[in-house]
């Protein structure tokens, strides 16, 4: 296992600990995502602040667990809209291959239920990696 990895194990979402809490990791990326209705083969039922998918790139069929911690709203019907923190939990293996603009999917097992666009990184590593991919 990469050693990225193994220290991403021992780190936890700020939304899911106390304010006494340490090791507390940030955000990887902002994004805008918008949940497919059911009728585009998405979901039928609202999304809530906190909501884990897989996420996938279009560049690699390998998916990833993504935490979605949305930003001024609790949830999300299909069908809307919303602004979310994104946690990756293998944000290093995508170092040097994610940009601002790039375009991934929001899936439940192989059902695709929303379309992501990330907007800024926050994660240091993956801002300083992607300004010198695109640079």
């Amino acid at each position: 296992m990469p050693d990225c990895l193994l220290r991403q194990l021992n780190t936890t979402p700020e939304s899911h600990v106390k304010a006494s809490q340490k090791n507390v990791r940030p955000e990887d990326f902002i994004a805008l995502i918008r949940y497919n209705t059911a009728e585009e083969g998405g979901r039928r039922t609202p999304v809530r602040s906190g909501y884990r998918a897989q996420v996938r790139f279009p560049f690699d069929e390998m998916q990833t667990s993504g935490l979605q911690v949305f930003i001024n709203q609790d949830e999300c019907w299909p069908g809307e809209e919303v602004e979310a923190k994104v946690y990756l939990v293998s944000a290093c293996l995508f170092e040097r291959k994610l940009l601002v603009g790039e375009v991934f999917e929001i899936r439940e097992g192989a059902r695709v239920v929303g379309i992501g666009v990330i907007k800024q990184f926050t994660n240091e590593k993956l801002r300083r990696a992607a300004d010198a991919y695109s640079g």
